[in-house]
């Protein structure tokens, strides 16, 4: 009898076993990961949509099979591109809901917005704050040997560092709740937040700052969950920030009707798209 084919999924980019994020240089471990977003059968896209389930109500879950990835695979970040294609393609929509709910009714004009944020805000700012958090981390936050409690959370020891790539995984961790609050539900609340009046823009201040302070959190359990780091609280600490910004912004709501949505709308659309759209 003729044997069944089956299909063979990939390990972690199968084809090179250089990629890992502590090794290789920056240069050839972006290129395969790149390469490996070509290869959407070879995607988990189940197991990505399980962890953004988790984010939302046991993020500690996720950066728990970390710890069994760097275990079994020798790294801490993720070999499959898959939780950063969704997160692509769930800007890509809300970006186009955003066009269409502001009246921007020109395909090229939300073509050009939607690469806009995809290459900029996605891209660009979630590099420069990954390379940041993992500078922070390589340069400040490293133990001298050995890990918390004696883990070492696989081989290397005192000498392992934060991988690149699993900085960038932290913030898309990150990044993907911010956006289900700032890019979805402020999305659904627009009618309200959008109106005049001190209790649509207090709504819309606080909706930012639970989104920054989620992000700042799991920002935090991320780099808490590496057994070679110390002092990891350092990434709550813009925390701090964001709650004196807060009750600023609480002020000057009170006194002006100051609502972050309204700051947001008017430096991605025009005050005509705003004020032909929602007649305000």
């Amino acid at each position: 009898p003729r044997a069944t084919p089956t299909l063979m999924l990939p390990g972690p980019l199968e084809d090179d076993e250089r990629f890992k994020g502590h090794d290789g240089s920056a240069a050839r471990v972006a290129a395969l990961y790149l390469r490996r977003m070509t290869r959407l059968r070879h995607m988990d896209f189940d197991q990505a949509l399980w962890q953004m389930l988790c984010l939302c109500s046991d993020p500690r879950r996720v950066y728990r099979s970390a710890t069994y990835h760097r275990g079994t695979k020798h790294q801490w970040a993720r070999d499959d591109p898959a939780f950063v294609v969704l997160i692509a393609y769930l800007l890509l929509v809300s970006t186009a809901a955003w066009c269409i709910g502001f009246g921007r009714g020109s395909p090229l004009s939300v073509l050009s917005l939607a690469l806009y944020v995809l290459l900029v805000d996605f891209v660009v700012l979630g590099a420069a704050l990954s390379t940041l958090a993992w500078t922070v981390a390589n340069t400040y936050l490293l133990l001298p040997s050995g890990g918390r409690g004696g883990r070492s959370g696989g081989s290397g020891g005192g000498d392992e560092r934060v991988e690149w790539l699993y900085a960038f995984d932290v913030h898309c961790n990150g990044l993907f709740v911010l956006s289900l609050l700032l890019h979805v539900l402020q999305y659904l609340l627009l009618p309200l937040l959008l109106r005049r009046g001190f209790w649509p823009a207090l709504l819309s201040n606080t909706l930012y700052a639970a989104a920054l302070s989620a992000y700042c959190y799991l920002t935090f359990l991320g780099y808490n969950e590496l057994p070679f780091l110390r002092s990891t609280e350092v990434f709550v600490f813009p925390v701090v920030a964001i709650g004196g910004a807060y009750l600023v912004s609480v002020v000057l709501a009170a006194t002006s009707g100051f609502s972050c949505t309204w700051l947001v709308a008017s430096i991605y659309f025009t005050d005509a798209e705003v004020a032909t759209t929602w007649g305000v």
